[in-house]
C-alpha cells in the first residue's frame, strides 16, 4: 500500500510540475515574442544549449558512455526536428497569435492518429476518432477566430496580413505532421533498441544545435 501511495504521489507531482512548467513557459515566451518577434531562434537555441549541457554531464558523462542507439539512426530524427523547430519559429513572423500557436502544438492528436493508422497500421476505436474530430473542430474554430479582421485595419492591410497568416498557418500544419512523424520514428527505434529518452534527447538536441549553429 505504501508503494502504491508513493507511486500516486510521484505521478501527481510529475503532472503538476509539467502543467506549471508549461504555463510558465507559454507566459514568458509570449512576453518575449511580443517584445521582439525575432527572438524565437535565440530562445530555442538557448533552451537546446541547456539541454545539451545537462546531457553532456549526466547522460553521456562527457562522452565516456557509449550510446545504445547508433547515431546514424538519429540522423532523420535530427533533420525533421530541425525543420519542425524552424517552421515553428518562422510562424511567429506571419501574424500567428501565441494562443493559436499553442493550440496547434496541442492538436497533434489528429496528425498522430492519421500517421499511426497509415504507417503503423493501428486500429482505433470510434470513441478516439470522435474525440480527435471534436478537438480538430475546436482548432478550426480558433483558427477562424484568429483570422478575423481588426476594426481599425483597411482592406489592403487586411489582405496582406491574411496572405501572411495563411503562410504561417501552413507552417504550423507542416510542423504538426512533422512532429507526429518524429513520434512514429521514435516508436520504431524504441521497438528495436528499447526506450532511452534521455539519451535520445541529448544526442538529437546536440546534433541539431551543432547543425543550426553552423
Amino acid at each position: 500500500m505504501a508503494a502504491a501511495n508513493f507511486s500516486y504521489k510521484k505521478v501527481a507531482f510529475c503532472v503538476t510540475a509539467a502543467l506549471i512548467s508549461c504555463v510558465l513557459n507559454v507566459f514568458f515566451l509570449e512576453k518575449l515574442i511580443s517584445a521582439e518577434k525575432n527572438s524565437s531562434n535565440l530562445i530555442t537555441a538557448s533552451g537546446f544549449l541547456l539541454i545539451a549541457i545537462d546531457g553532456l554531464i549526466f547522460t553521456s558523462k562527457f562522452f565516456t558512455v557509449k550510446p545504445i542507439v547508433p547515431l546514424r539512426h538519429n540522423a532523420l530524427l535530427v533533420f525533421i526536428f530541425f525543420l519542425s523547430n524552424l517552421g515553428n519559429n518562422l510562424a511567429f513572423k506571419y501574424h500567428i497569435p501565441m494562443t493559436l500557436h499553442m493550440i496547434f502544438k496541442s492538436g497533434s492528436l489528429m496528425s498522430s492518429l492519421l500517421l499511426g493508422a497509415l504507417l503503423l497500421k493501428r486500429k482505433y476505436t470510434i470513441t478516439k476518432y470522435v474525440s480527435v474530430v471534436t478537438i480538430t473542430i475546436g482548432i478550426i474554430l480558433c483558427t477562424y477566430a484568429s483570422s478575423e479582421q481588426a476594426p481599425s485595419e483597411t482592406a489592403a492591410v487586411t489582405n496582406i496580413k491574411y496572405k501572411e497568416f495563411i503562410i504561417g498557418l501552413s507552417l504550423l500544419l507542416f510542423t504538426l505532421f512533422a512532429s507526429s512523424y518524429m513520434g512514429v520514428l521514435q516508436e520504431r527505434l524504441a521497438a528495436r533498441f528499447g526506450k532511452h529518452p534521455r539519451e535520445s534527447l541529448f544526442y538529437n538536441v546536440r546534433v541539431f544545435y551543432l547543425v543550426a549553429k553552423h
